[in-house]
């Protein structure tokens, strides 16, 4: 590794030295948006869905969540 961060482009990983990058609040947000749908969370709440964590095997994480009205639809 010669520093910098990973990079993922057309297809391909590379490490690229971005030390300029920065995200404002909108690129935090798109950012946000993006992964909690990448990972199946609810996007308004941050809150993962029941279906993912039954895949996860964690149902009774869920259950609990779900009776705290912490669950993601």
């Amino acid at each position: 590794m010669t520093g910098g961060v990973p990079v993922y482009e057309n297809g391909e990983w590379s490490w690229q030295n971005l030390l300029d990058m920065y995200l404002d609040e909108n690129g935090v947000e798109q950012f946000k948006t993006h992964f909690y749908e990448l990972e199946d969370w609810e996007v308004d709440t941050g809150w993962p869905t029941r279906k993912i964590l039954e895949e996860l095997g964690l149902k009774k994480v869920a259950d609990t969540m779900a009776s705290r009205g912490r669950l993601g639809a």
